[in-house]
């Protein structure tokens, strides 16, 4: 059966996180992918390559976006900063291309 994930080591995003979903299955603050099965929805702020990694297991991914103004980027948000932000969850796929490019864009 399909499982909740939450991946993030932030409190306010996990708390908004569990507002927003009617279960949780597993909370971590780090994703090791070797766990995941098709079918798991993980939610949380990951980098694309962990996204592309989880997606090509079978597992959809949902992104806590946050449009985060200059002023707060590296400070630990609290539940009512974020809020006040809107944060919203975004389904995103990400895949990887075999090979090494020849050249930079």
């Amino acid at each position: 059966m399909p499982r909740s994930i939450i991946v993030s080591r932030h409190p306010a995003s996990i708390q908004w996180l569990r507002s927003q979903l009617a279960q949780v299955d597993l909370q971590l603050a780090h994703l090791d992918t070797d766990i995941l099965q098709p079918g798991d929805c993980v939610y949380g702020n990951l980098t694309i390559h962990l996204v592309a990694e989880l997606n090509a297991r079978g597992a959809r991914y949902f992104h806590l976006q946050i449009d985060l103004p200059a002023e707060l980027r590296g400070v630990e948000l609290d539940a009512a900063q974020l809020a006040a932000l809107h944060p919203t969850l975004t389904e995103i796929r990400a895949d990887t291309v075999p090979g090494q490019s020849p050249h930079l864009c």
